[in-house]
């Protein structure tokens, strides 16, 4: 009876194994995201869009973009690529690390069928559904030697491993003006969400996504009526991310030349009204955990022209103001500010999956102008960011404080070759002129010399200063340079050179020092500091103030040695007088042991090492000079 017993509950036991084993089995592979930040994120990427349209003179033309601006986050994205091309951008966001695809930028090469892809890649199958890139190979093989860490289709890969749905819409497809009868196929944004095999499950980048415009503003126009049904299509019940590009406007600057003035003018207002009307229409359809991202891979020519070279970023969620105001990341660690390989990092965590340390990005994150994360329940993420614009209003419009902060950065981008090069052939000429005259004594000259002299230590004085006068035009920048490095050098003409000397340089590792436990706040804006329109720098020390900083405490430590030793050489010396052996050597011990000469040279030498090793904490410290090979030079 026992062990029958026994037998019984075994097997209900091993009943209830089973059916444990068999809900397992039929989980869902999107369970593991069931709970993440956002159920559907859709992508709009707008090739060729620049902050210009969102300045007030096209405000008329995209109000329903203004409107998610008002009611969401905006942020301006460092969109450098290794090469450039939308191509390459394209592979970037779903790499999140610099990538570059150099082979696929040549006119005449275009994305093949799928039979291509059976052929270079794997197996496909007649009625296969979705979209295939068959130079998957080559792009991973590519980056793999440019050793950036870039692994093409990551994002995809990952999104397909947790269960995320992916889909892509839209295409550039393009017939020149002066090929008429040839259609250029343009369909890399498919790089952005495919996996490492290449594929993309569902979407339509073909034919179908373009359309004869009714207009004639283009020859051929975005099918923006089938992405609109494509949206209202979609299942509601698992995590997607589907991404959408709006060509029209790569389109219109493809052909730019061939159109006149005012006909392209009025081309160009059209197809912004065009996109616009998708946005708002895209806006009304987002569910309650929906998240809409419109950004661009890419400026167009004119903005370029004019170094407007940021392109917009806009997160909007559906009016629930969890993300508003400002984006940042720490990879730039400004206000404002993000790079391009951040929006992998962050689409991932939104569906709850871990960015791989292969990612150099990192997630994104929105706070309020007053510095307040913005997100309900979310801890600042974003690390040490710096402090800028008008924090009083934590309401405040963000798109005027960001137009005016990349104002300064074009005004300083604009600068920097052309006073730089000048400054260096200043210094040249200087130096030879010094040669000269010491080589054939022209003494009246020594007086001028000296003032031409000590205004290039002065230089950098005024170079770091000058990114708090960020807002004057660049003439007035010059002037500021100019005046403040040559009147600087008069007034220490008149110290005696060593004192000058110490003075300029103690002047300028104590601002540079001074304005790193400040945040930066000059040297994010200085012509000889970052630079990021280009992403060569963005937070920290960089490598010109890094070595200004160096040679500075250098020449500050040996003019005070230099002093020192002329003082000891002025001293009055005793007459010599001679003594028994054994005083003389109490003498030399007593004097040894604390003389006033050996209490000096003692007094220097801590000093000096204590100012090297503040100097090298300060350029180490993640949070201030963020600099390791500085502090090891």
């Amino acid at each position: 009876m026992r062990g029958k017993r026994y037998v019984t509950i075994l097997n209900r036991v091993l009943i209830i194994f089973l059916l444990h084993s068999l809900v397992l089995g039929v989980t869902p592979a999107w369970a593991a995201v069931e709970h993440a930040q956002v159920r559907r994120v859709a992508l709009v990427a707008v090739p060729d869009l620049s902050f210009e349209e969102l300045d007030e003179s096209d405000a008329g033309l995209l109000p329903n973009l203004h409107k998610l601006i008002q009611n969401g986050a905006l942020g301006a994205m460092n969109i450098r690529t290794p090469i450039r091309g939308e191509s390459n951008s394209y592979l970037t966001f779903g790499a999140g690390a610099p990538a570059a695809a150099p082979f696929v930028e040549a006119s005449e090469t275009v994305l093949t069928l799928k039979g291509q892809y059976a052929v270079q890649v794997g197996e496909t199958r007649k009625e296969m559904q979705g979209i295939v890139v068959p130079e998957v190979a080559k792009l991973i093989a590519e980056n793999e030697k440019r050793h950036n860490n870039a692994e093409a289709g990551l994002l995809g890969e990952l999104l397909a491993q947790a269960g995320v749905g992916r889909y892509v819409f839209g295409n550039r497809d393009v017939l020149p003006a002066d090929e008429p009868g040839n259609l250029h196929l343009k369909r890399q944004t498919a790089y952005l969400l495919m996996d490492r095999s290449g594929r993309i499950p569902f979407g339509e980048i073909g034919g179908p996504a373009t359309v004869q415009d009714p207009d004639h503003a283009l020859t051929v126009m975005t099918n923006y009526a089938l992405l609109l049904q494509s949206w209202n299509r979609l299942p509601e019940d698992r995590p997607l991310a589907v991404l959408y590009e709006l060509g029209d406007l790569d389109r219109l600057y493809t052909n730019q030349s061939f159109y006149t003035a005012e006909k392209f003018e009025k081309a160009r207002r059209l197809t912004l009204q065009r996109i616009d009307y998708l946005l708002g229409k895209l806006a009304e359809r987002l569910g309650p955990r929906d998240r809409l991202v419109v950004f661009s891979p890419t400026v167009n020519p004119d903005a370029a022209g004019r170094k407007s070279l940021m392109g917009p970023l806009v997160v909007y969620d559906g009016g629930r103001q969890t993300w508003k105001g400002r984006l940042s990341s720490p990879t730039t660690r400004q206000p404002g500010l993000t790079a391009n390989v951040d929006l992998a990092p962050t689409i991932l965590e939104w569906f709850g999956i871990a960015p791989p340390e292969t990612m150099s990005g990192r997630a994104m994150g929105a706070e309020r102008m007053g510095g307040e994360s913005s997100e309900s329940g979310k801890t600042d993420k974003i690390g040490k960011i710096r402090e800028s614009g008008n924090t009083d209003n934590p309401e405040g419009d963000v798109l005027p404080w960001l137009l005016e902060e990349l104002r300064q950065m074009q005004t300083v981008y604009k600068l920097r070759p052309d006073l730089l090069y000048s400054f260096v052939t200043y210094e040249v000429l200087v130096l030879a002129g010094s040669l000269l005259a010491l080589l054939y004594r022209w003494k009246r000259s020594y007086a001028w010399l000296r003032v031409l002299l000590l205004s290039l230590l002065a230089a950098p004085i005024v170079l770091l200063a000058m990114g708090w006068l960020a807002a004057l035009s660049a003439p007035w920048l010059v002037v500021v340079f100019v005046a403040g490095s040559l009147g600087l050098g008069l007034w220490t003409s008149s110290m005696r050179t060593g004192t000058a000397v110490l003075l300029l340089a103690l002047a300028v590792s104590e601002l540079i020092l001074a304005d790193g436990l400040t945040g930066f706040s000059a040297m994010e804006r200085s012509v000889l500091g970052y630079d990021p329109m280009i992403g060569a720098r963005y937070y920290g020390v960089g490598n010109e103030f890094e070595g200004v900083l160096i040679g500075a405490v250098i020449l500050a430590a040996s003019a005070v040695l230099q002093q020192m030793q002329r003082r000891q050489g002025a001293e009055p010396s005793a007459p010599a007088v001679e003594a028994p052996r054994g005083r003389a050597r109490k003498q030399r011990g007593a004097q040894g042991a604390g003389g006033p000469g050996t209490r000096r040279e003692r007094a220097y030498r801590l000093g000096a090492a204590a100012a090297f090793a503040l100097t090298a904490a300060f350029l180490a410290a993640p949070t201030l000079g963020a600099d390791a090979g500085g502090a090891l030079a």
